[in-house]
């Protein structure tokens, strides 16, 4: 965390409740890093640091979601990218998340891209 996100002293400043690698070891492959913070301001903190730090790196942060939510929004996460490589304000809704919506306008799962 400190050389990729650029946050000094992780480990006097976050409070981690658990962190653990998933997955069993292969061969020239990275595993997950699961990390749990205790309080949400820190969390926040580090998805903040993260979208400033990491593009075009090897690295990824995410929030944790249920698999069935994951499942859902996959199909759509190709269109988020390629609207926002357009420079379109692309996101999933907070209400209902698995619903994506480009410049205010909901798009369809089936749908291609409008734009």
């Amino acid at each position: 965390m400190e050389q990729e996100l650029q946050i000094l002293n992780t480990c006097d400043k976050f409070k981690f409740q658990q962190v653990h690698r998933l997955g069993k070891p292969k061969a020239n492959e990275s595993r997950p890093i699961i990390a749990r913070l205790l309080r949400y301001q820190d969390h926040e903190e580090v998805l903040h640091q993260a979208r400033k730090t990491l593009r075009d790196k090897d690295y990824s942060v995410f929030g944790d979601m249920p698999k069935e939510l994951y499942d859902l929004r996959k199909p759509q996460v190709y269109k988020l990218k390629e609207a926002k490589k357009r420079g379109l304000t692309a996101y999933f809704s907070k209400r209902y998340p698995d619903k994506l919506y480009v410049s205010g306008k909901f798009i369809h799962p089936k749908e291609p891209l409008p734009y």
